[in-house]
């Protein structure tokens, strides 16, 4: 956190950021803090964050979403409440608090802890972000008073510029743009975000998406993660998804060159003791989703902020496949 304070105060007008690398190599960006000031405003405007809250930082700072939560905090004069990087912060503290931005597996540690379901609803508003959140999970948030919300978003963009409701009467399937965002689709159906306060040019994404109007849109899967199987377009996404509920280890759907399909999809699992149960595995999706192989390994790949190493876990199958 010095280390950033340092930097912020220093008397350039930019900073570094860093992107987690879910898709390929980590890389490193120059932004400017005013458009991190001005998508820290967006934020607190969104969600009605302003002077005197007490938010959570649990987030490391080296990477935009942790950042961000500082660059709010001074900018609108909030309370930051500080705790290292952890499983379950959430438990870490009896504050009374205004504002958290939480991982998936936070928010889950937190619901599998004694009293987790209290401690959670004593955080007026969460914001979730990095991964996507589970149908499983999302069903428990939905039991949650704390106002909760998925985010997209990207380093890019300097943390997100769409919230999607996950409980409440205004919950949806849709992401919301913030006020100043522009959306459209690009000719192969991947969302363009032009969002002029924080980024002067358009910015062209890897995911499919679709758009219901002008402020609202739908993400279907990254096109870097569709496989095409016999002719048929999968999202990986969708059937993790569809999986999330069922699998005891983690695991990640990916695919390999295959003479017959094209690709052919297959499932990777890490060793724990559970062992897939094809015939509830194929119950739970298309025929053309199963995996035509199932991967017992050691360790699912991970970027260092813990989301799924894409690259790497297609390199392993086809490694193991050969």
């Amino acid at each position: 956190m010095l280390s950033f304070l340092k930097d912020w105060y220093a008397e350039i007008p930019t900073m570094t950021l860093h992107t987690s690398g879910s898709t390929g190599t980590p890389k490193s960006i120059t932004v400017y803090k005013e458009q991190m000031m001005h998508s820290a405003m967006m934020t607190c405007e969104a969600l009605q964050l302003y002077k005197g809250c007490k938010a959570l930082l649990c987030l490391p700072v080296h990477y935009v979403a942790g950042v961000m939560v500082l660059v709010r905090a001074l900018v609108a004069g909030w309370n930051v409440i500080p705790i290292a990087p952890c499983g379950n912060p959430v438990m870490q503290t009896n504050e009374q608090l205004d504002f958290a931005a939480l991982i998936p597996m936070q928010v889950y540690n937190a619901f599998e802890s004694p009293n987790g379901v209290e401690r959670l609803n004593c955080i007026r508003t969460i914001i979730i972000g990095g991964a996507a959140v589970s149908a499983s999970l999302e069903s428990r948030i939905g039991q949650l008073t704390s106002a909760c919300y998925s985010t997209y978003g990207m380093t890019e963009t300097l943390s997100h510029i769409a919230l999607r409701k996950l409980n409440g009467k205004d919950a949806s399937s849709y992401y919301q743009v913030m006020q100043g965002v522009n959306i459209s689709l690009s000719e192969d159906e991947t969302l363009v975000v032009y969002a002029p306060g924080v980024n002067s040019e358009s910015l062209q994404t890897n995911d499919i998406c679709e758009i219901k109007n002008d402020c609202e849109f739908k993400v279907l899967g990254r096109r870097d993660n569709v496989i095409i199987s016999g002719g048929v377009k999968l999202f990986v996404e969708d059937i993790e998804h569809k999986l999330s509920d069922y699998m005891k280890a983690p695991f990640a759907i990916t695919a390999v060159s295959n003479e017959r399909f094209g690709e052919a999809v297959v499932l990777l699992v890490e060793k724990q003791g559970f062992e897939v149960n094809k015939e509830v595995l194929f119950d739970l999706l298309l025929p053309y989703e199963r995996p035509k192989q199932i991967l017992y390994v050691d360790e699912i790949p991970l970027t260092t902020s813990g989301k799924l190493a894409r690259k790497s876990i297609r390199d392993l199958a086809s490694l193991l496949l050969k």
